[in-house]
């Protein structure tokens, strides 16, 4: 039986009339669905479809009288539609995926003895007076915070520090509760008291004490990478999920997320790099872009001997992360440090002990082990037969999609990756076989990779390293890598033979 077919209905009811969500594309192919929406003339609605395009077979879209009121009505049918393909290298595949989304333009209805008329912005300022006349939001950025930060950090006498010292300042004293929100969800009073909240009350509260300390601050609210891409033409404050503290400092634009205690301006989780926002500034609302400009960089060390009666390698592992890689990697060990250290023998394919984890002064993120293996050596007569990375063979980036590509290349961030394994010679055996040193480097300088194999005495040293300049490509672009990555993934496999004297 090659599957099975299922129908199915269903009916979604909810008190939200402001907007009206739908997701068109899943991970299985549909033959039809439809979606409705009805409602009376007292309402409006303008259709924003982020994500692929794609085309309805059926498009209805009419008004009925019904019992002496008007009813707008559409309908949307879909057929054949195709399940949405994954890629790798993707922020989020969800963002991509078709939606059918209905926002409330208009509202008008007799309240009590009253009329309540709703008429949706027409511009980011007119979103930027109603945020500010909002008791939650703009109440809470006219909170007095003085005598909150010491004097020696908020009078620092250079203005960057000052700011970096005030950002440490929060990170340090507030915790985030892992809730992502734009409006703040408790006053300035019991912020201060519970010293833990959203990301609104968090971001704004650095807002405040940057502000306090004469730095140009405002709040920049985003669209988180896993809640789809922001449409700027579009004034939605629904989607809208996450804020963040911006600040011009001698005309430099820098952006602060102190809900990670491994930040830094301009280094921020993933979530975050989601290529636009809206600056409130008062009663003026501006579209920002932003990519990470940051470079990560990953190095690995191994220091490993080789058992010849038991076949077995083992040694020391080092690996020590920085930038983005460093913030990711010390959220997921702050989150559950025992289930980080754990993840190491699965990823790594080895035993592992003595793990040991930790933040570094200059906010990089190292884990150190010890770790032995038997599946890293083969005996072939009286040959040993070993991969020159060993169990690092299998840390480099995958590009074997057969399709055409459909999605921008995006790691991210750019990085550069270090791999430097020392393998002690076993006693009564020589060298037989080293693979080929090699050297790659793109037209352009935006990619390039080295693999250096050297006999010193004793012990083997391979020194790799590979550098990616920019955190994205074009999907065009994806060919070349390919073609670079076999290179890579080729020379990464390649082995060593040592033979008995």
């Amino acid at each position: 039986m090659d599957g099975s077919v299922i129908e199915y209905k269903y009916k979604i009811e909810s008190a939200q009339i402001f907007t009206i969500n739908q997701v068109m594309e899943y991970d299985i192919p549909v033959v039809y669905e439809e979606f409705n929406l009805e409602h009376p003339q007292s309402l409006a609605y303008n259709f924003n479809n982020p994500g692929n395009l794609l085309i309805p077979k059926y498009n209805v879209s009419i008004t009925e009288n019904r019992s002496n009121l008007l009813y707008h009505i559409f309908r949307y049918g879909y057929e054949n539609v195709k399940p949405v393909k994954n890629e790798l290298f993707v922020k989020d595949p969800s963002r991509y995926r078709t939606k059918l989304k209905a926002q409330l333009a208009y509202l008008s209805m007799r309240y009590r003895s009253g009329e309540f008329t709703y008429d949706k912005s027409t511009d980011w300022n007119k979103v930027a007076e109603l945020l500010s006349e909002d008791e939650k939001f703009g109440g809470f950025l006219k909170g007095d915070v003085s005598g909150i930060v010491p004097d020696e950090i908020k009078n620092y006498y250079e203005i960057n520090e000052r700011a970096n010292r005030i950002f440490n300042f929060v990170k340090t004293n507030y915790k985030w509760n892992r809730q992502s929100c734009i409006i703040p969800s408790q006053n300035l009073r019991q912020l201060l008291k519970s010293k833990a909240g959203n990301s609104a009350d968090i971001n704004l509260l650095l807002v405040l004490l940057l502000r306090n300390a004469g730095i140009e601050a405002n709040p920049l609210l985003i669209s988180t990478v896993d809640n789809g891409i922001l449409n700027i033409t579009s004034m939605d404050v629904d989607g809208m999920n996450f804020a963040l503290a911006a600040t011009k400092i001698n005309g430099t634009f820098n952006l602060y997320d102190a809900t990670s205690y491994n930040a830094k301006a301009n280094l921020m989780r993933q979530r975050n790099w989601n290529e636009f926002g809206i600056l409130f500034q008062k009663n003026k609302g501006t579209e920002i872009a932003f990519t990470n400009n940051n470079i990560s960089e990953k190095k690995s060390l191994i220091h490993a001997t080789v058992n010849t009666e038991d076949l077995e390698i083992k040694g020391d592992y080092t690996q020590e992360v920085s930038g983005l890689y460093a913030l990711e990697e010390y959220e997921d060990f702050d989150l559950n440090k025992d289930k980080y250290n754990q993840s190491f023998k699965t990823k790594l394919e080895v035993n592992t002990t003595e793990v040991d984890s930790r933040l570094l002064d200059n906010s990089n993120f190292e884990t150190k082990l010890k770790f032995s293996g038997s599946n890293l050596v083969d005996k072939v007569g009286e040959k040993l037969i070993i991969n020159s990375s060993l169990f690092l063979k299998s840390d480099i980036e995958t590009f074997d999609q057969a399709d055409a590509r459909k999605y921008p290349i995006d790691f991210i961030s750019g990085f550069v990756k270090e791999k430097k394994v020392e393998l002690t010679i076993p006693e009564n055996y020589r060298v037989g076989d080293l693979p080929k040193n090699k050297k790659i480097k793109t037209d352009d300088q935006e990619i390039s990779y080295s693999y250096l194999i050297e006999n010193k005495g004793e012990k083997l040293i391979l020194t790799s390293r590979v550098e990616v300049k920019h955190s994205t490509y074009p999907k065009e672009f994806y060919p070349a890598f390919k073609q670079i990555w076999k290179s890579i993934s080729d020379c990464e496999n390649q082995v060593i033979s040592l033979v008995k004297k």
